[in-house]
């Protein structure tokens, strides 16, 4: 039993690290950041206030050129009001991963009885009190 819970908490974790918990945060000088970090994708919200996402953007002088839904865009920065990057939220994938494994160690633990009563006839036993009474393991 302890192995099937072990390997039902390293497969939770496992999945749980693969998919991972991501947030969007703003860039500070876009810019800049965009052509060191070279990102797959940015979110730009235009000095519209219009939200667009730009695929693969790079940066030749005041402008970003990338695809935006499967064309071709060159975006002046003076067009931008401000741009976000995705980034791994770890501190929230550790809570989900933290979360998952309790949950499923609390599931097994349900589901294997440990510590629960056993009722035999019209009698309820508490085996954690007594184990050698009738119905115990």
């Amino acid at each position: 039993m302890f192995r099937r819970m072990m390997s039902a908490v390293l497969l939770v974790a496992f999945a749980s690290s693969t998919v991972a918990c991501h947030s969007y945060v703003l860039v500070r000088q876009p810019l800049e950041f965009i052509a060191s970090q070279r990102p797959p994708e940015v979110i730009v919200t235009g000095s519209d206030g219009a939200k667009f996402s730009i695929s693969g953007p790079q940066v030749f002088g005041d402008t970003v050129v990338g695809y935006v839904n499967g064309q071709y865009q060159e975006v002046k920065f003076n067009n931008v009001g401000q741009v976000r990057v995705r980034q791994n939220a770890n501190g929230k994938t550790a809570l989900l991963i933290i979360g998952g494994a309790a949950g499923v160690v609390g599931i097994a633990w349900f589901v294997s009885g440990l510590g629960a009563a056993t009722q035999t006839g019209n009698v309820v036993t508490d085996c954690d009190d007594d184990p050698t009474q009738p119905g115990c393991y």
